[in-house]
């Protein structure tokens, strides 16, 4: 029996929606690679620069300890501001993802991360933009949740799957749970659910007190594809 009118009435405004945030999606991705590069080539850069005057002015200070000992700490201060700058930058537009893909930029985010976590799948391909930032932010968002109510003792894996048609992740944790059904309906996880269902895929979020939380998704390349078609990629760094 074909589609009804109404069936078809339904599909296209759904279709229509999850363009319209898509290009909100995509706007706002593009807002945090250019304030990455600025980041990076203004405010960084000028750090880097007063870190070289502050080295060769201590290269001319002769006989004088303290101060030789002051500049020392300063230029270690300079040192600390630069690496957390970095980091922010790279948290506001993963660069790693964009150069090197979704396991160097998820263990990125592991060797930072204060608790255990474990990355695994190492044959994830390049896949687009929209969809590579939507399990990476999903996977990121899951790591820092587990972490930051966990403590130091959780342990986190990371697991990224992939087959001929569909690439997922599962990220577990063995930390105290929580309520899915009575977690706040705007926050994170809801903005977790919006970028999965916008390539396409479906989150699952499975916890309890007391027995660690699991959050997956899979999303099948066709609809992947299908989307990033839809509006132009990002550009890669």
């Amino acid at each position: 029996m074909p589609p009804s009118r109404a069936t078809l009435s339904g599909a296209g405004a759904v279709a229509g929606v999850r363009e319209s945030v898509g290009r909100v999606v995509e706007a706002a991705d593009r807002q945090r690679e250019a304030l990455e590069r600025d980041l990076h080539d203004g405010v960084q850069q000028r750090l880097v620069a007063l870190r070289i005057r502050l080295a060769l002015a201590g290269e001319l200070v002769n006989g004088d300890a303290r101060l030789r000992a002051t500049l020392a700490d300063i230029g270690d201060g300079l040192d600390a501001a630069i690496d957390e700058l970095r980091e922010v930058a790279h948290g506001i537009y993963p660069t790693v993802l964009a150069e090197h893909g979704l396991t160097a930029a998820l263990s990125h985010v592991a060797r930072a991360c204060a608790s255990p976590v474990e990355v695994v799948g190492t044959e994830v391909a390049r896949h687009p933009p929209e969809l590579e930032l939507a399990i990476y932010y999903c996977c990121r968002e899951a790591i820092q949740n587990a972490s930051k109510h966990g403590g130091s003792s959780v342990h986190v894996q990371v697991s990224l799957h992939e087959d001929a048609n569909k690439v997922g992740f599962v990220v577990c944790d063995d930390g105290p749970g929580f309520d899915v059904a009575g977690a706040p309906a705007a926050g994170g996880l809801e903005h977790m659910r919006d970028r999965i269902d916008l390539v396409g895929g479906r989150l699952s979020i499975i916890s309890r007190a007391g027995a660690g939380t699991v959050v997956s998704a899979a999303i099948a390349l066709s609809d992947a594809g299908a989307i990033s078609h839809g509006h132009s990629a990002l550009a890669r760094v």
